[in-house]
């Protein structure tokens, strides 16, 4: 997928960049590929005695190639535009599902509990792909992306995209802070930290919590 049909299907932040887009790996999918190209060859093989029987057999191939030629497209759109997108913010997957059928979910940095992969199987083993898994806080779906090439690559680009954002918040918190300080009175300020202390508090013994679900 190129970035100018990508950003027809997502809509960027204000200065929100694409950091990657991951496609599936081509090896899982290389036999459907295979058998689609066949199919489309499969005319050709009827075409002279397609033809010899005039109008009604010139009209057969047309249609019999233009088949062919939809389960090619529908194949290689379905792998072409099925990506996970990484951004300096969040994540983005774009399921194609089919044609005229897509999915697509995010996941902000700051919503993540955990991010996992795995590599099971000889040919995933062999052909380095894999399952890239996002676990969500709360309620929200986890992310599922498999099939993906280098999984474990993927995996620490978002770890450590995670890792800036906790790092640029927290320098957004000491930074209001101070502003704060600037124009409040002492016993303003502590009451700030204290309420600063707990929010962080509380969000602790809430990821304790969701691990130990």
């Amino acid at each position: 997928m190129n970035q100018k049909n990508l950003h027809k299907i997502i809509q960027l932040k204000p200065n929100e960049e694409i950091v990657a887009v991951v496609h599936q790996a081509l090896a899982p999918h290389f036999h459907k590929f295979v058998l689609a190209f066949l199919l489309v060859l499969l005319p050709f093989f009827f075409l002279f005695p397609l033809f010899k029987a005039g109008a009604l057999g010139i009209l057969g191939f047309l249609i019999l190639l233009a088949s062919t030629l939809y389960i090619f497209g529908r194949v290689f759109v379905k792998w072409a535009n099925t990506v996970l997108v990484i951004t300096d913010r969040r994540i983005i997957d774009v399921d194609q599902k089919a044609l005229f059928d897509r999915l697509v979910s995010e996941a902000p940095f700051g919503q993540i509990d955990d991010v996992s992969h795995r590599i099971k199987g000889v040919a995933p083993t062999i052909f380095r792909y894999g399952q890239i898994k996002v676990q969500m806080s709360g309620n929200a779906a986890d992310i599922i992306f498999s099939r993906i090439k280098q999984p474990a690559r993927v995996h620490d680009l978002i770890q450590d995209l995670r890792k800036v954002i906790k790092d640029e918040d927290r320098d957004y918190k000491e930074q209001k802070l101070h502003e704060l300080a600037e124009r409040s009175s002492l016993e303003e300020v502590e009451a700030i930290e204290q309420t600063f202390r707990k929010r962080e508090m509380d969000e602790g013994l809430q990821e304790l919590y969701d691990e130990d679900e």
